[in-house]
């Protein structure tokens, strides 16, 4: 990995931020995931492969001149955020409007990457694009998760809540604004690096609190 060390400043952070939400994401895959799938579960999933997809690929296309790299990026991006907000969609009561709705934001974003790939879009352009995808669907979500969390009595939820939602948003409501009006400062890189850490550790504690819980209750 010495070899990140010589990338230039913005392709070092996408690509190290990167490994971090494929490592994150595997974690999660293979552990959380794997024991408890659900619309929570699921939202958090499509977040961590999103966003290394989008880091990963986003960085090769800026580091090789190459712009299908960088559809490929957005399209990864915008299909984990659709994804993001299938916890959100459980306010809708109607299951049939829920799934439209889903494959709503699912539709927006291929027609979204389509459309950049038929124009010849510039590659920096369609990152912002995802960007933009991602402020809307996943940030919201992110929020939305946090209100919830507060709400919620039952104490795993409520930690899988607020950690998640607080790490969807931070890196892709917040993060994403700071990057398209001020550049990747300091602050954006280290919510690159911690948001995958931080919700998959945030699942994992609130997974242990649940059993603790449970033995208690046992004794």
């Amino acid at each position: 990995m010495s070899f990140l060390f010589d990338l230039p400043n913005e392709v070092f952070w996408l690509l190290f931020s990167g490994l971090a939400f494929l490592a994150m994401t595997l974690v999660f895959l293979l552990g959380s995931y794997r024991r408890e799938k659900s619309e929570l579960t699921t939202s958090f999933l499509g977040f961590l492969g999103g966003m290394s997809i989008f880091h990963l690929f986003g960085g090769a296309s800026m580091l090789w001149g190459n712009p299908l790299l960088m559809y490929v990026a957005t399209f990864g991006a915008t299909t984990g955020s659709a994804f993001v907000i299938k916890f959100p969609l459980l306010s809708v009561a109607d299951a049939k409007l829920r799934k439209t709705l889903f494959y709503g934001a699912l539709i927006i974003a291929w027609v979204l990457v389509l459309w950049l790939l038929v124009s010849g879009a510039d590659p920096m352009f369609s990152m912002k694009a995802g960007s933009l995808y991602m402020i809307i669907f996943s940030g919201l979500s992110g929020a939305y998760m946090v209100w919830k969390g507060f709400r919620f009595r039952e104490l795993d939820t409520k930690v899988k809540c607020l950690g998640g939602g607080c790490s969807i948003w931070f890196c892709c409501f917040l993060t994403h604004l700071l990057v398209l009006t001020v550049g990747m400062i300091a602050l954006a890189k280290l919510f690159m690096i911690l948001t995958p850490i931080t919700l998959v550790v945030t699942v994992y504690v609130a997974r242990r609190l649940t059993a603790r819980g449970a033995k208690v209750l046992a004794t």
